[in-house]
């Protein structure tokens, strides 16, 4: 999933945005500077990444990918990216 995200609305407030499903959690939050991303396995277990945003962009380029046949998942924020290894949705 791409995103392409402005850390302020129009009228000048943070731009927070948070997405989630049953097993998966996605929050940009430009006031703490941060972007995490989440996923829960079958057994309960979570397996959470979290980036910074990159000093002096309006707007942010954000990558999340999964892929449950490869045993991966992925976190990229401007370019900087992140990934795990995950199995059938365990860690």
């Amino acid at each position: 999933m791409f995103l392409a995200l402005d850390e302020r609305r129009p009228g000048g407030s943070p731009n927070v945005v948070e997405l989630q499903g049953q097993q998966k959690r996605f929050v940009f939050d430009p006031g703490a500077r941060t972007v995490s991303y989440g996923m829960k396995s079958d057994s309960g277990h979570i397996l959470e990444f979290k980036k910074p945003l990159s000093p002096g962009f309006g707007r942010h380029q954000v990558v999340m990918t999964w892929d449950y046949q490869k045993g991966e998942a992925q976190l990229s924020v401007d370019g900087s990216y992140e990934k795990r290894k995950i199995a059938n949705g365990r860690e």
